[in-house]
């Protein structure tokens, strides 16, 4: 090799540089931090008992939709059967069905109310339990006395 005066390298300038290169800190990673420290609350407050006086509602039933229509339908439904004190959701977007039942089912929701075009216009609305997989038509004036 050269020798270190002369504009050439050397082994030994040339670690000696590559030891001076600014060092890439990593940041770090707070998620799994938060994480630990949510299941310490959560183990806590089981163990103070304090999950106890938490109201557990039950959602009876979720609403499917395929269009905007339905969605609207659904949500003014919602609205009217929460008076009645019956408690369920309305699924917030428009997607395929099954991704709708499939939604319901990792909820543990376990009856889908699903309002199409045909559905509107003739007042009878179409049901599913997930559970048993029955299956039929309900009109929208029985609906609460359905859920209940």
């Amino acid at each position: 090799m050269g020798t270190a005066g002369r504009g050439k390298l050397t082994m030994k300038t040339h670690a000696y540089s590559k030891n001076l290169a600014p060092k890439r800190r990593r940041k770090k990673d707070s998620t799994s931090e938060h994480y630990v420290d949510n299941a310490k609350l959560y183990e806590v407050m089981e163990e103070l008992n304090l999950f106890a006086n938490l109201a557990q509602t039950e959602v009876k039933a979720m609403f499917c939709h395929l269009d905007e229509n339905g969605r609207n339908l659904n949500y003014a439904l919602a609205n009217e059967l929460r008076k009645e004190g019956i408690s369920l959701e309305v699924f917030p977007d428009i997607k395929k069905l099954p991704k709708q039942f499939e939604y319901a089912e990792k909820k543990g929701i376990p009856l889908v109310i699903i309002t199409g075009d045909d559905e509107i216009s003739s007042g009878q609305l179409s049901f599913k339990n997930l559970i048993t997989k029955e299956q039929g038509k309900i009109g929208r004036n029985e609906l609460g006395g359905f859920l209940k």
